[in-house]
């Protein structure tokens, strides 16, 4: 899981990156939008960590239903396009959410919580559906490929065009984050 650990932090350091820099050059990115990618991976990263993370498990709890919500009346406000960037958002914190509720911290193959539920297993299968699918959408546009619905990280004015920082740069973030969810629910089981 340390492979994990290491390149969740690096997302987060991008995102982190990509809202200096944007304030710097006063470039448009979605600040929002980048502060809970930030926040969402680097709480992804202690739970992979093999050692845990600093904040305890209600504080990662709280800021994750905060960012649910927040990106669901996002949501519900936006146009078509912002709309759907929010929509993810929220469940991909309402993944996170899952994930905190029913396994143990940190995450590892040999310490999971087993789950009474039913239920449970068509959740995760339901998720892992989701994120494979963000996974695979999100690497088009890092390929060059160029994608309609939704976009990434939508903002108004011109965009980042420094490459490291860039769409594909934020594109491959993406990906590694929603493939990170994958592994991530699969290994509770």
């Amino acid at each position: 899981m340390w492979l994990w650990t290491i390149v969740l932090l690096g997302v987060a350091g991008h995102c982190v990156a990509r809202l200096v820099v944007a304030q710097r050059a006063h470039c448009a990115v979605d600040r929002t939008h980048n502060a809970i990618e930030a926040a969402m991976s680097a709480g992804m990263a202690a739970m992979v960590s093999p050692i845990g993370g600093p904040i305890p498990r209600a504080g990662w709890e709280a800021a994750f239903a905060v960012a649910v919500g927040w990106a669901a009346f996002s949501a519900g406000r936006s146009h078509s396009r912002r709309a759907w960037m929010w929509l993810r958002q929220a469940v991909a914190g309402g993944g996170m959410l899952y994930m905190l509720t029913t396994t143990e911290m940190p995450m590892s193959g040999t310490d999971m919580m087993q789950m009474s539920s039913a239920m449970v297993p068509a959740v995760t299968w339901t998720l892992v559906a989701y994120f494979g699918a963000v996974a695979l959408w999100s690497l088009l546009p890092a390929t060059g490929v160029r994608v309609g619905i939704g976009g990434l990280a939508v903002a108004d004015g011109p965009p980042i065009r420094t490459a490291p920082l860039g769409p594909r740069a934020v594109s491959l973030c993406e990906a590694a984050m929603a493939a990170a969810m994958v592994v991530m629910l699969l290994s509770m089981h």
